[in-house]
């Protein structure tokens, strides 16, 4: 999964990224999403922050900074579900040098190194290898 900090700094390489590998991921959702989260995160923590420094001194604003608290942290989980889906879906950046390609045809064999070994018998599938006889 590529790093968040990434996708923000390069939202157009990793868009590229995506139509090159023929992968479809709305990175620009992606960013809305880790906004959103940082923004409720901050929001969150400055309510904790807030609560922390009542104490036991004020328990009725302490009680609705707790409610406010609770209302909170379902849409941030919510959101953080949403963008670690997205993320699992964002596909890693190529390096510039790799050639774009619709299948495996379009790959070049940069480099072969010996022969290609011919066997005198036919290889078992691989689910023949796994059975007991």
């Amino acid at each position: 999964m590529l790093d968040i900090k990434f996708i923000r700094e390069n939202p157009e390489k990793v868009k590229e990224a995506c139509k090159n590998k023929n992968i479809t991921v709305d990175v620009d959702k992606v960013l809305e999403l880790d906004k959103k989260k940082r923004e409720l995160l901050t929001q969150v923590e400055q309510l904790r922050s807030q609560q922390n420094k009542l104490g036991k001194d004020n328990r009725e604003e302490g009680k609705k900074l707790k409610e406010e608290i609770k209302k909170l942290e379902p849409e941030l989980a919510e959101i953080e579900k949403n963008l670690t889906g997205l993320l699992l879906q964002v596909p890693n950046v190529p390096l510039d040098d790799v050639p774009v390609g619709a299948s495996e045809a379009d790959n070049k064999i940069i480099k072969t190194v010996g022969k290609k070994p011919a066997f005198g018998f036919c290889g078992k599938k691989p689910l023949a290898i796994g059975r007991r006889t």
